[in-house]
């Protein structure tokens, strides 16, 4: 019999979504601290168990990383480096400036609006 109660408070949602990071690092190729960590206690008290207890050092790990303003010490710098080029290059493929047309047609209906609504202010004004 365990000697702690099992927690039930906190996001759902984010251990769903811890649990579905440990599961990736499991799959990876890399050889990663938390991974090591789930297939040490995976023996112990069995798999489903194991993985949430990985999430919450994944957690942990986490909150380190932002509150030391550091980077991942097991992180996959080829990895990251191809995925930030594909954002990049996403970025710039797709984030087209408006021409100058497209900014005076913006123009010309934000001063129509711009017209109704000063109208509609005096018509109120006279009503009320």
């Amino acid at each position: 019999m365990s000697q702690h109660r099992s927690v039930k408070r906190g996001g759902m949602v984010l251990k769903r979504f811890l649990c579905i990071a440990v599961q990736g690092m499991l799959r990876s190729k890399q050889d990663t601290t938390i991974k090591r960590f789930y297939t040490k206690k995976a023996k112990s008290i069995g798999a489903a168990k194991a993985q949430v207890a990985a999430a919450r050092k994944l957690a942990c790990a986490i909150w380190y990383m932002l509150s030391h303003n550091e980077a991942y010490r097991d992180a996959d710098t080829e990895l990251s480096e191809r995925k930030l080029t594909k954002m990049e290059h996403t970025a710039t493929s797709e984030a087209a400036l408006p021409t100058p047309r497209d900014l005076e047609s913006v123009a010309k209906q934000l001063t129509g609006r711009a017209v109704a609504l000063e109208r509609l202010a005096r018509e109120e004004a006279r009503a009320g």
